[in-house]
């Protein structure tokens, strides 16, 4: 059976691309490159966070490295 508001809803969609598409496209793209802009910068942050931990033990002694002679 067919969902009635459905199809209205889908109807007023297709209107409201077919008047404003190029606003909604500008909107999709910018939305998709936030969110990408957003993935890397948490990467790179907890990249950082990892490999600042590691050094930060590597000197303090905690792994025994700081004991060693060379």
């Amino acid at each position: 059976m067919l969902n009635k508001k459905k199809i209205r809803t889908m109807s007023k969609i297709a209107v409201m691309e077919k008047h404003h598409g190029e606003e909604l496209q500008k909107a999709r793209e910018y939305y998709r490159s936030d969110y990408v802009a957003v993935q890397l910068l948490k990467k790179c942050v907890l990249s950082y966070c990892c490999i600042y931990d590691r050094t930060s033990a590597l000197g303090s002694g905690q792994y025994g490295y700081a004991d060693r002679e060379a």
